[in-house]
C-alpha cells in the first residue's frame, strides 16, 4: 500500500485497485466489481499520525500521540545508514523513543531490517530547512564510516 491513493474515501491499491476501508477491511475489488467482499478480507491497520512533517506509524496498539513532537519542523529528509539500529541510536544519543531534537534538527530513527536504519530529519525553523539534506547525508556518512571501524 505504499503506492496507494485515495478514492471514494478508502485506499486503493495502485496495482490492484483494490480498495480498503479506515478500518482497514476491503470494500471494492474492481476485478469483480458485483462482489460482496468478505469481511475476512482486510489488511492489517496501524496508528498513524502525521507530526513535525514525518508520518509516524506505531506497531504498538498502546503507543500514544503523545510521545511524539508536538511542534512544527520544516525540509523533512530521510536516508538509509547501513549500520545497525542500537549503534546508530547510541552514536545519535537517542532515548529509547528513537526520536529528539538535536541542534535545532528534529532527528528519528528506526530499523525496517536487521543491520539497516533510517534517519529521518527535519528542521526546526524554517530558515534551516534547506541545510536538513546535507545535514543527513553527513551524519550517514559519519555513522557508516564508525561502524565499518566497529565490524573491522
Amino acid at each position: 500500500m505504499s503506492f496507494g491513493f485515495v478514492r471514494n474515501g478508502n485506499l486503493a491499491c495502485l496495482y490492484h485497485g483494490w480498495q480498503f476501508g479506515a478500518d482497514a477491511t476491503c470494500r471494492h475489488i474492481p476485478a469483480h466489481p458485483e462482489l460482496r467482499v468478505p469481511g475476512t478480507i482486510h489488511a492489517h491497520a496501524y496508528q498513524a499520525a502525521e507530526r513535525a512533517g514525518i508520518i509516524w506509524v506505531s506497531l504498538n496498539e498502546q503507543a500514544s500521540a503523545d510521545e511524539l513532537p508536538n511542534m512544527d519542523a520544516f525540509g523533512a529528509r530521510s536516508i538509509l545508514i547501513r549500520a545497525p539500529l542500537a549503534s546508530v541510536r547510541t552514536a545519535l544519543a537517542l532515548p529509547d523513543e528513537g526520536w529528539g531534537w538535536q541542534e535545532e534538527c528534529l532527528v528519528a530513527v528506526h530499523e525496517p531490517e536487521p543491520g539497516l536504519t533510517m534517519l529521518h530529519m527535519a528542521a526546526a525553523t524554517l530558515a534551516r530547512r534547506l541545510d536538513v539534506a546535507d545535514r543527513a547525508k553527513m551524519t550517514r556518512d559519519r555513522l557508516e564510516a564508525l561502524n565499518e571501524k566497529v565490524s573491522a
